[in-house]
C-alpha cells in the first residue's frame, strides 16, 4: 500500500517538478526582448539620443544555414538630441536550445535599417567591440548579477 502512495505522489507532482526547471516561452520572449533592447541601446545610441521602445513582436525564420531563429522585432521612437523622434523598426535573431531542464540563447544578428551586426548568411558584420558588447548584454539579462 505503502508503494501505491509513492507512486501516486510522484505521478501527480512530476509534472509541477519538470515545469518549474526550465523557462516558459513568454519567459524566454521577455528575456530576449530585453537583451535585444539593451543591445540596441548600447549600439545605436550615445549621451545626445535616446531609444525609448513602443513594443515587441516575436517570430521564428530558418537561417541560410538551416539554423531555427527565434526572431525579437522592437518597434522604437528613436530620438537624435533635441529633434521630433524617427519612428525605428530593429530586429535581432537569436539560436535556442532547449532540454527539460534549461534553455539556452545565443546572439545571432541585430539590425536596423542601416546597419548590421552578426551572422549574416555565413558572414560576421559589424565591429568586434559591438559584437562583444551585445553578447555580454545579453549575458547580463540573462544572469543578472545582484
Amino acid at each position: 500500500m505503502r508503494h501505491y502512495l509513492y507512486l501516486l505522489f510522484f505521478i501527480t507532482f512530476l509534472p509541477l517538478i519538470l515545469t518549474a526547471c526550465a523557462p516558459t516561452r513568454e519567459d524566454a520572449d521577455s528575456k530576449l526582448a530585453a537583451a535585444c533592447e539593451a543591445s540596441i541601446k548600447d549600439t545605436f545610441t550615445d549621451p545626445k539620443n535616446h531609444i525609448a521602445v513602443q513594443n515587441a513582436s516575436f517570430s521564428f525564420k530558418k537561417s541560410s544555414e538551416d539554423l531555427r531563429l527565434r526572431v525579437v522585432t522592437l518597434k522604437a521612437k528613436y530620438n537624435y538630441g533635441n529633434s521630433e523622434p524617427d519612428d525605428k523598426t530593429y530586429v535581432c535573431a537569436y539560436t535556442e536550445e532547449w532540454s527539460l531542464f534549461s534553455w539556452l540563447p545565443e546572439f545571432y544578428n541585430l539590425q536596423n535599417d542601416d546597419d548590421k551586426y552578426g551572422n549574416f548568411d555565413g558572414n560576421i558584420l559589424g565591429d568586434p567591440t559591438v559584437l562583444l558588447k551585445i553578447a555580454t548584454d545579453m549575458q547580463d539579462i540573462l544572469n543578472p548579477r545582484d
